[in-house]
């Protein structure tokens, strides 16, 4: 089917990148600001235009074709070089920003960055509020989508197609263990063999994800799990109390209690660097001051000592 471009309502192509990123038809009409049947409607015309239903639906949610996983890509990026054209309204100036960001740090150590980013916005942007969750969250999801957060900050990349993310920093980990283990206490060094025979205090993911510290074992199978708790604190206190092991990031060493009844080794497998990620909802793209407090979380992480020499 021929189609001539002048025939195309390119706002079609948003709802389309809408659908993609939040695979619901009342999400995306709530994210664009459009009914329901809008949507629905607009979804009608591109099935017409792609002759392909697009979309199949599955429960409450809306599963991509083979054809819409395809062409999204293409779409996405046309739709970004045309916001890039587009001129500013107006220069941000985030000293007049009055508003309230919520940030949901798991399993990560406040102190390594936090203080001086709160200095940082403080001083920019004097008119902001900021509230710091340590939430274990299982449909994280789910919470940015509904504005609980606006940020959650993490070791794991959300992989559902409504989240956006990036790296804020990585870090060394280490496997740890109790100073009085029966098998590991008086070893310098921890081999692959020796890892993998003791029971391990592993953490909880999230929902449909798999938490990276788990993932790091994925080049040599599955490890012996005795222990699934949602906090790092839990994996320090087990590992201190019983004959378990666990993998950690090593700033948690400074900064967690009774670590000094504790061992740690290098880790016995290829992948020892756990990266932090910052999630996001797709949906907050849209906003400048969105973009300003990631950047300058990216900035504070980039200038921080601790960090930079790890």
């Amino acid at each position: 089917m021929d189609i001539n471009l002048r025939s195309v309502d390119l706002n079609l192509l948003l709802i389309f990148d809408g659908l993609m990123h939040l695979q619901n038809l009342s999400h995306t009409a709530t994210s664009l600001g459009m009914t329901q049947p809008a949507v629905s409607q607009a979804l009608k015309r591109l099935q017409h235009m792609y002759s392909d239903p697009l979309f199949e639906r599955k429960g409450r949610k809306m599963q991509p074709t083979m054809k819409a996983t395809t062409i999204h890509p293409v779409i996405t990026k046309v739709l970004q070089e045309i916001r890039d054209t587009l001129p500013v309204k107006g220069a941000f100036d985030p000293s007049k920003l009055t508003m309230q960001f919520r940030i949901n740090l798991t399993y990560i150590n406040n102190g390594l960055f936090i203080f001086d980013f709160c200095k940082a916005l403080y001083e920019q942007a004097p008119g902001v509020k900021l509230t710091i969750t340590s939430d274990i969250v299982y449909d994280a999801e789910s919470a940015l989508r509904n504005r609980e957060y606006d940020l959650c900050i993490e070791h794991l990349k959300l992989s559902q197609s409504a989240c956006n993310n990036e790296i804020l920093y990585s870090e060394k980990v280490v496997v740890i263990a109790r100073k009085n283990h029966p098998r590991l206490g008086k070893m310098k060094k921890i081999s692959l063999e020796d890892y993998l025979a003791e029971e391990h205090a592993v953490l909880i993911p999230h929902k449909d994800n798999i938490h990276p510290l788990s993932e790091m074992n994925s080049e040599f199978g599955e490890r012996k799990v005795g222990f699934t708790g949602p906090s790092m604190s839990d994996t320090f206190n087990i590992v201190r109390i019983t004959d378990y092991i666990g993998v950690i990031p090593k700033t948690e060493l400074n900064y967690q209690p009774l670590t000094n009844e504790l061992i740690w080794f290098e880790p016995p497998f290829s992948t020892g660097i756990a990266n932090i990620y910052m999630n996001w909802h797709w949906d907050m793209e849209r906003y400048q001051s969105h973009r300003w407090i990631r950047q300058l979380l990216l900035e504070t992480c980039q200038n921080n000592d601790i960090i930079s020499k790890q």
